[in-house]
Formats: structure tokens, C-alpha cells, sequence
């Protein structure tokens, strides 16, 4: 019976470890940092700059900076858990395996607690939320007013790799899904290029390619016209490993005291900075 017991318990503890990324909960009594994981390749959520300014943050390992809106949402965090920020740039299909594996303790790049995603990480409340909208040239046959989701027949539609913009590609009758892509640098390129007649992205993605690219323009649904999801579907939230609920906890009362305004301007701010 001792040996049964022994062994259910190693059992039971090496799949704790495996859920868990094999990694203890962030310890707020030993820590002093507080490793926060994005691309630094999606603005204006996150991008990366050679320039310092009082937005931005060091990347940790290399000689540039991150700026946008998750870097400030990153500094009050920081500010509000009382440690030093530490930001990293990882890819974004690295980051839910850094989160496992302890490389960081927070991700923060603009990601979507999906139900498949919540099976391995553990998610905050949201920190934004915005909607699918299409980017396109202004010169394209495909742009134009009081569009709905029926007059894309025919276009090649691309979204980015991993992301739920990807699935919205068969709400368009008669598009062409393409290859999804990486990364916000090659979204851009494909359809600056008409490599792509349309991106599909979130609005303050929009909004910040369409700022800085005077050739194109993104078309924004009438309500009931638009795409068809879940509302908890687009929102963002900060992801951490499984068993950081104290972590999330504190997390969460941070986020709590940002108002919905001050996440507007901060967003207007980071769109208005990027370029």
C-alpha cells in the first residue's frame, strides 16, 4: 500500500509539473523583477526603437527599447507589484513556452484568452478590447463605404499565424485564404505590395498601419454587418502559468484601477508615437 501511495504521488506531482510548465509560482517575497514576455513586433500594442523616450523600456539582451501601449501597461504593473521591470522580445509562437518555461512570468503581447489557450495558461481580466475590421489599399476595387462581409468575393484575405483573425478569412463568401503570416512587419508588407488584397486585423492595429501607410485604409462594419464572434473573443488579456493565481490576483487589482479613458488615451498615444 506505501509503494502504491509513493507512486500515486509522483504521479500526481509530475503532472502538476507538466500543467504548470514545471515552475512555482512567482515568490513576491524573493523576487525583485518581473519578467514581462511580448513581440515588440506588433504595434501599437508593442514595437521595438532605437530611440529612448520617456514611454519606452529597455529590451533585455539587446541595445534597443519597447514602446507602445502594452510597455505602459507593463510599467504600471511593475510600479503597482513594487519591481523592476524587465521586458523581453520572444516571438510570438515562443511566448505561451516561455511563460512554461519560466523564461518569463508575464505575457503581455496582445493575446486573446481563447478556451484552447486557457487549457495551459492562466489569463487576467482584460486590459483592451477592440474589434476585426479589414485593411486594404485605397486604390483597391475592394474598398468603399457600406461594405459587408459579402462584397469580398474573390479577394486574397490574410490574417496573422496563431491569432483568431485567422478563422475570421471564411466569413468573407468567395475570399481566398492565404498562407497566414508571422508577423505585423510581413501583414504590412503583403498588402502594401498587393500581395494580399486584405488584411484582416484588430482596430488599433489598423489604425496605426493606416496612419503611417497614406496608401491605405481599413473599413470599419456597420453594426450587425461585421464579423461574426464571440465578444470575449476579442478582448486581450495578460497570460501567466496555471498556478500564479496570486500573481493574476494582484495582476487584476492593478488593472482594475486603470480606467477605461486612460486605456483609450494611452492607446490614442502609443498610435500617435509609433512610425
Amino acid at each position: 500500500m506505501r509503494k502504491l501511495f509513493l507512486f500515486l504521488l509522483v504521479v500526481l506531482s509530475a503532472t502538476t509539473l507538466v500543467a504548470c510548465g514545471g515552475q512555482q509560482p512567482y515568490d513576491f517575497d524573493k523576487e525583485d523583477t518581473i519578467i514581462i514576455g511580448m513581440e515588440a513586433d506588433y504595434a501599437p500594442y508593442n514595437w521595438s526603437t532605437s530611440v529612448s523616450t520617456d514611454f519606452t523600456h529597455p529590451i533585455h539582451g539587446r541595445n534597443d527599447y519597447a514602446d507602445g501601449y502594452d510597455v505602459q501597461i507593463a510599467k504600471l504593473i511593475a510600479a503597482g507589484l513594487g519591481k523592476k521591470l524587465v521586458i523581453k522580445a520572444i516571438g510570438w509562437d515562443g511566448l505561451p513556452p516561455a511563460v512554461q518555461s519560466g523564461q518569463i512570468h508575464l505575457l503581455l503581447a496582445g493575446m486573446t484568452p481563447t478556451p484552447e489557450r486557457s487549457k495551459t495558461l492562466l489569463f487576467t481580466n482584460e486590459y483592451y478590447r477592440a474589434e476585426p475590421v479589414i485593411v486594404l489599399r485605397k486604390d483597391s476595387s475592394f474598398n468603399g463605404k457600406n461594405k459587408t462581409l459579402n462584397d469580398f468575393n474573390g479577394a486574397k484575405a490574410v490574417a496573422q499565424l496563431g491569432t483568431i483573425y485567422e478563422g475570421l478569412v471564411e466569413q468573407l463568401p468567395g475570399a481566398v485564404a492565404q498562407t497566414s503570416l508571422e508577423d505585423y512587419t510581413a501583414l504590412l508588407l503583403a498588402v502594401k505590395n498587393k500581395t494580399t488584397d486584405i488584411v484582416i486585423a484588430e482596430l488599433p492595429v489598423a489604425e496605426s498601419m493606416v496612419r503611417f501607410n497614406e496608401e491605405l485604409t481599413y473599413i470599419r462594419f456597420a453594426a450587425g454587418e461585421g464579423f461574426n464572434i464571440d465578444t470575449q473573443l476579442v478582448i486581450v488579456s495578460i497570460g501567466m502559468t496555471l498556478n500564479n493565481t496570486e500573481l493574476k490576483r494582484r495582476v487584476d487589482e492593478i488593472l482594475a484601477g486603470i480606467s477605461q479613458a486612460e486605456r483609450e488615451r494611452m492607446m490614442n498615444a502609443a498610435i500617435e508615437r509609433q512610425g
